[in-house]
């Protein structure tokens, strides 16, 4: 694993924690700090504990300092789909452009990182 892979993982990862426990175990401070508001407090804590499952396994990733070609493959996926969704979002009105945004920008950053540091390095089966 290149080390600029490795450190986007990272990044990934400790991102993933910070957003993954404001929603799972503190829904209201995430809503005044992300200024947004969350219709279902169960759902925030379902998107919540899949962010930490996410960040784990950019972590323990990270730390192993190999990557394997399915879990490259699906974090890839993970990050394609949260930008569209946040940009479906934005496109939707669903939030204010201060709302979706940072949000949008900040995963479209990550996932080019991600791909052009997977495009540089032979991954395993």
């Amino acid at each position: 694993m290149t080390r600029f892979l490795r450190i986007t993982l990272l990044i990934i990862g400790i991102y993933l924690i910070f957003i993954g426990v404001l929603y799972a175990l503190a829904p209201s401070p995430a809503e005044s700090l992300l200024q947004i508001s969350l219709p279902d407090r169960a759902t925030a804590m379902i998107h919540g504990t899949t962010d930490l499952a996410i960040a784990f396994l950019c972590l323990a990733t990270a730390v192993r300092g190999q990557i394997r070609k399915g879990e490259y493959q699906f974090l890839l996926l993970f990050g394609i789909l949260h930008v569209l969704t946040f940009a479906l979002i934005l496109l939707l009105d669903i939030y204010t452009t201060a709302q979706g945004l940072p949000p949008t920008i900040i995963w479209t950053v990550l996932t080019i990182l991600l791909a052009l540091g997977g495009s540089k390095q032979k991954l395993s089966i």
